[in-house]
């Protein structure tokens, strides 16, 4: 579904169109809702889940930010021919 939005020409992975960047738009309004929600609810949790909420804020943001962070390292710093493999091993 993703890849029938926008030009489907020269395109060398699924995120490598309008689809793909509305797609990690939406990735990145997730992470800041969860980085807003972990810090709201850090201020509000007793102190022994203190230490477990700093655990979750950063392994959470670590898994939901990994996408973005590959396929904007995949556009700017892989040649176009690898780009594809580079992103299916990566994600």
């Amino acid at each position: 579904m993703v890849t029938k939005i926008g030009n489907s020409h020269d395109v060398h992975h699924v995120f490598d169109n309008v689809g793909g960047t509305i797609l990690m738009w939406f990735r990145v309004i997730i992470i800041l809702v969860f980085l807003y929600g972990c810090f709201k609810t850090y201020k509000g949790v007793r102190h022994s889940l203190k230490k477990f909420m700093v655990k979750l804020l950063v392994i959470g943001f670590i898994y939901i930010a990994s996408a973005p962070i590959i396929v904007l390292a995949a556009n700017h710093f892989v040649a176009a021919k690898n780009r594809h493999e580079f992103v299916f091993i990566a994600v």
